[in-house]
């Protein structure tokens, strides 16, 4: 008999019917549970303008919530890029980068950039999308001293795809 693999969404599920469930579940918590529900029910996209901004911007950083899903990580300054409307993030140093790990377990965070502040779910992302994402990190940081190391195999691996969450 073949196991049908756990899908983000039906773990979602669980961990909603655990939060939900608990008698100690804080307000707290039960908004994560709702932000994380509507992240998954719909699949927002950026708008033109807002992607605009945010990829001409040179002052991004990242905060993927910390373990309890409710209090953002320390926020980190990366590079971030867009591709066929869509905004990319990777880990220089690959995946065992501490925003990465939080942003692959928690699915969720906080950006900033260009002045704005917004709500993101964050999906890890492989295969020929990450030659489009290398062309990108070129045409925008071309003459940046770190532009090796964002085209590595290793940076490569901890390529991360950024939506708003609402």
């Amino acid at each position: 008999m073949r196991s049908r693999p756990v899908t983000w969404l039906s773990t979602l599920s669980m961990v909603m019917t655990i939060v939900l469930a608990s008698t100690q579940a804080t307000g707290a918590d039960l908004e994560a549970a709702r932000l994380t529900a509507t992240m998954a029910a719909k699949s927002p996209t950026w708008r033109t303008d807002e992607l605009d901004l945010i990829s001409k911007a040179d002052d991004f950083h990242v905060a993927p919530y910390r373990d309890n899903h409710v209090t953002l990580g320390a926020p980190t300054k990366i590079w971030s890029v867009a591709v066929d409307g869509d905004l990319y993030v990777r880990a220089s140093n690959g995946t065992r980068t501490s925003w990465y790990i939080s942003a692959v377990r928690e699915r969720a965070g906080q950006i900033s950039a260009a002045g704005m502040k917004k709500l993101v779910a964050f999906e890890p992302v492989q295969g020929a999308i990450n030659e489009k994402i290398d062309a990108a990190y070129r045409a925008k940081y071309g003459a940046g001293k770190y532009l090796d190391s964002m085209l590595s195999a290793r940076a490569s691996a901890a390529t991360v795809r950024i939506r708003p969450a609402e």
